[in-house]
Formats: C-alpha cells, structure tokens, sequence
C-alpha cells in the first residue's frame, strides 16, 4: 500500500491532539481518550471478525497496511498518546506525541525514497531517521517549545524508531520519554 494517506492521517491525527491539548488540557483530553479507545478496540474487533462498520470499515480499508490487525497501529498509537499524557510530565508529552506523529510520519514518507541504509537498522534508511529529527525539532522549534533537552529527546525517539526490537514503535518512544522524565523530572 501507499504509504503516504496513511502517514498523512498519522501526521494531521497527532497535530490535533497536540491542539486539542493546547485548547482543553491533558485531563480533559484522557477524559475522552478512554472511551475513545475503547470504541477503537470494538472496531477492530469487528472488522477483524469482517462485520462491517460504514464509517470505520472505509477507513480501514483506504488507510490500513495489508496483512496486519486493521487498526492495530493506530491502537499503538492511541495507547502511547494515552500513556505520555497519564505518566508524563506535559511538557514531555507533548515532545512524544510530536515525535508519534510529526517525526514517525515524514520518517516513513521522506524514508522510503532514501537510497542511504540506517547504520542501526538495515531495513531503515538514514534519510528517514534524519527526516525524524528534522520534522520534529522543526514543529517544536515553530510552537516555540525546542531546547536542549527537547532535542536530545527527539534524537533517542529517532534512535528508538529505527531499532530492531520486538516491541512497538510508538510505545518505544513513549518509554524514551518515561526514561527522560527520570533525568529532567
């Protein structure tokens, strides 16, 4: 599949939180982002047992990589968000959610036209890690919140992307910033 709809959902999905957040708050944002997930875990449940939702099943079905759980990355992603904003410090948080969407997003799309291979990860390219920390430290540096720790952050997110482990990209970078939030708590 294309990546590049799927990517711009992703991208255009984390920037709403972020204003949202700005708007309303992170309490009122897990207020709603419960029952959020929870509607997301029904409707991943009912397409994986191919019952068809109008609105969701079309989201799937434009948006959703073949081959893999519908909605699994997108669960991931909620999840990580949820788990930023719960655990986090806000300003933290707002650097991983940048990351989660922003730096992952053009990683993926600048990435997959890249002819350098990543030096960490093979499958990767080092144009997409780069793309990261460009985007990233770019949106941070236009809504005035990049220093040096937000930085530093955004390069252990990008190193954190590209690695080969088996645990979720997303939460990956959620955990890079509970290890943060431990040295600049």
């Amino acid at each position: 599949m294309d990546e590049t709809g799927r990517k711009f959902v992703h991208v255009i999905g984390g920037m709403s939180i972020i204003l949202f957040i700005s708007l309303f708050g992170h309490t009122i944002f897990l207020l709603i982002a419960l029952p959020l997930l929870i509607l997301g875990m029904i409707t991943i449940q009912a397409e994986h047992e191919k019952f068809y939702l109008p609105v969701f099943s079309e989201i799937y079905k434009n948006f959703e990589r073949k081959n893999v759980l519908p909605g699994k990355g997108a669960l991931w992603f909620w999840i990580s968000v949820m788990f930023a904003y719960s655990f986090l410090k806000p300003e933290i948080a707002l650097v991983c959610v940048v990351c989660l969407s922003v730096g992952d997003g053009f990683a993926t799309l600048i990435g997959k036209k890249g002819v350098f291979s990543n030096p960490i990860n093979n499958k990767k390219t080092l144009e997409g890690q780069l793309a990261f920390i460009f985007t990233s430290g770019l949106f941070l540096f236009v809504i005035n919140k990049l220093g040096a720790m937000e930085l530093f952050f955004v390069i252990f997110a990008s190193i954190a992307e590209v690695i080969n482990v088996d645990i979720d990209d997303n939460l990956r970078i959620s955990l890079i910033g509970l290890i943060f939030s431990l040295f600049y708590g």
